[in-house]
């Protein structure tokens, strides 16, 4: 039996915040492989072409450059401020260092949730 990626003993927040944050309007409800898919097809269809794949050769950067565009189809934290408090949210932000490193990676760390999802996903 497949278990639940929101409930995950480590990251589980970190799945479960990045599935709330896609949004198709065309269709509510969209189940948690129905969401990342319909991310990954956004992803492909807007940005994966082979100039970013040039330009940015690994995935997990890619995405990053993606998100950080701010595309409709995610709607996630992009103010520091809001970054540091979902990072002390999620026990991360304790000191001032912390929170700098947390607030830097944001992006990337992100990205690294969306293809560990779609991976876990799409078994």
């Amino acid at each position: 039996m497949k278990k639940n990626v929101r409930e995950h003993k480590n990251v589980g927040a970190q799945f479960a915040y990045v599935l709330e944050c896609i949004y198709n309007d065309e269709k509510d409800n969209m189940s948690d492989k129905e969401a990342i898919n319909y991310f990954f097809e956004c992803f492909n269809k807007e940005y994966n072409n082979n100039y970013n794949k040039r330009l940015y050769p690994n995935l997990q950067e890619r995405i990053s450059q993606y998100i950080q565009g701010l595309p409709t189809c995610i709607s996630i934290a992009f103010t520091d401020y809001d970054i540091i408090n979902i990072g002390k949210s999620w026990g991360y932000c304790k000191t001032e260092k912390q929170r700098y490193d947390f607030q830097n990676n944001w992006f990337n760390v992100i990205a690294w949730r969306l293809i560990q999802l779609k991976e876990k996903l799409n078994k």
